[in-house]
């Protein structure tokens, strides 16, 4: 654009305008406005998405501890209506009988069924890392339980992967059940579960190295990062019992031992429990203060002879440590568990 002209006019004394000269002036031009910076969002953002991936982890894990008890939940339900159902079959039936005379039939004559066999593996009495793992393999009742760990065959492991003193536990438990549906007063056995403490130092006597029983002291566990010190049977025990979701950990797992170090491990817990069945019980029992002599264990609290009450047991010190004692076992260890 041209800049504007003006003109500039001198006058004369007599009034009449005249241009004398004209003076070209230029328009100052307009300032120009600066264009704002755009504003900076990325920490804004990043922050955002930090925020929401926590979030989204947390739902996460809420989601799964829902559905878990969800499922939990179902099964008490199923147990509900089945108990809700039996209820209103008794107040009928009792209805129904009111003032007549029983009526007697062959049936009468037949020996009543067990009736511990139709009960839920939940109704157990043992740890509930057993019961996890038993709930996971879906075991109709306890009938089904019993006949399997009664009948398996040593040499080819325990049913559904349990360890063979989770076996030995669980048979318990079910006598239990038969001794109460019978009326009879479940006897305590101080070496239920004794087992649980005996030291893996002393395995070498059933075939693992030392090096070994420094590896599962230590309780290294590849690719995870909590470790899991093995340093009793119980211990052990724990290690391979599987998880609520099925997880189940392998000796091999354990840092520094192989497959040649799990298949030791395998074979000294085979004679460890043939020892501990034989007797071991008893020997380790005695060892610790519970029983005396060669009496069986009849539990604490009972009348029988050879037992330590708590006080000679336990006494002002303490129990002894399992290194206190010698410890002299068998000979030789077979490979059979008489259960």
């Amino acid at each position: 654009m041209q800049p504007e002209q003006h003109e500039i006019d001198r006058l004369h004394d007599d009034g009449n305008p005249h241009v004398e000269a004209s003076i070209t002036v230029a328009a100052e031009p307009e300032p120009q406005q600066q264009a704002e910076p755009e504003p900076d969002f990325s920490e804004y953002d990043a922050d955002t998405v930090k925020l929401v991936m926590e979030a989204e982890r947390e739902v996460g894990t809420c989601e799964r501890e829902w559905n878990t008890l969800k499922a939990d939940a179902a099964e008490a339900k199923k147990i509900l209506d089945a108990r809700i159902s039996d209820l209103r079959k008794l107040i009928r039936d009792r209805e129904e009988m009111r003032g007549k005379r029983p009526e007697v039939t062959l049936l009468d004559f037949i020996p009543a069924p067990e009736k511990w066999r139709e009960l839920p593996v939940d109704s157990l009495n043992v740890d509930k890392g057993i019961l996890a793992h038993l709930s996971f393999e879906q075991i109709p009742n306890l009938g089904v339980l019993w006949d399997e760990i009664t009948s398996f065959n040593s040499a080819d492991g325990a049913p559904y992967g349990l360890a063979l003193g989770d076996v030995a536990t669980i048979r318990m438990a079910i006598a239990d059940l038969q001794d109460a549906e019978k009326g009879a007063k479940p006897q305590v056995d101080v070496t239920e579960s004794l087992w649980r403490e005996y030291p893996i130092v002393r395995w070498n006597r059933f075939g693992i190295s030392a090096k070994d029983i420094e590896k599962l002291e230590a309780g290294g566990v590849k690719r995870e990062s909590q470790p899991m010190p093995i340093r009793t049977v119980g211990d052990l025990s724990n290690f391979s019992t599987p998880t609520a979701n099925g997880y189940s950990r392998k000796y091999a797992d354990i840092k520094g031992i192989g497959e040649a170090g799990a298949d030791r491990i395998s074979e000294a817990e085979m004679r460890f429990w043939s020892w501990w069945n034989a007797g071991g019980d008893k020997e380790f029992a005695r060892e610790r203060g519970l029983i005396r002599g060669d009496e069986t264990t009849a539990g604490t609290g009972s009348d029988s002879a050879g037992v330590v009450s708590p006080s000679e047991a336990f006494g002002p010190q303490g129990l002894a440590s399992p290194g206190d004692a010698e410890f002299n076992p068998p000979a030789s260890v077979g490979n059979e568990i008489p259960f």
